[in-house]
């Protein structure tokens, strides 16, 4: 289910009122899918899970070819209009994936998708004056049975 990881982080943001209010239901998984090829033209606020990659965490030579747990790394990018806001989104999509994850049910058809656990860190908010609008992302480590 690693594999998976990113769609449980795009289920987190959709379900999230907040989120969905504050970008306009832009929430993306991989890329903005657009008419045409000028992406300078996306309206802002919005928001793109990636997956980033995956690495398997083989422990021991007994384990076989693979361990029991991956490593997957999911980013949370997102833009909006001033620094103030960016500051404002970024703060609610964290607290929106933690409250998700931390509030699901054993029983829900996506529980096999939460992480056991995810290391966070924030790269630095940037500024496109193409746009214009600042962004930001965030990257999730994340510990995943495989």
């Amino acid at each position: 289910m690693s594999l998976q990881t990113d769609l449980i982080f795009l289920r987190a943001l959709n379900e999230s009122k907040a989120i969905s209010k504050a970008v306009n239901g832009r929430i993306y998984g991989t890329a903005i899918p657009l008419p045409d090829a000028d992406a300078d033209r996306v309206p802002v606020p919005y928001v793109i899970v990636t997956f980033d990659g995956m690495e398997n965490d083989l422990e021991t030579k007994d384990e076989g070819f693979e361990g029991e747990e991956d490593t997957v790394k999911v980013g949370v990018l997102y833009a909006a209009r001033t620094n103030d806001s960016i500051h404002a989104l970024g703060e609610a999509i964290r607290i929106a994936i933690r409250d998700f994850f931390e509030g699901i049910a054993p029983d829900s058809d996506v529980y096999g998708l939460v992480p056991e656990s995810y290391v966070l860190k924030g790269e630095r908010i940037e500024y496109d004056p193409l746009k214009p609008c600042y962004y930001q992302k965030l990257n999730y480590e994340c510990v995943t049975k495989r």
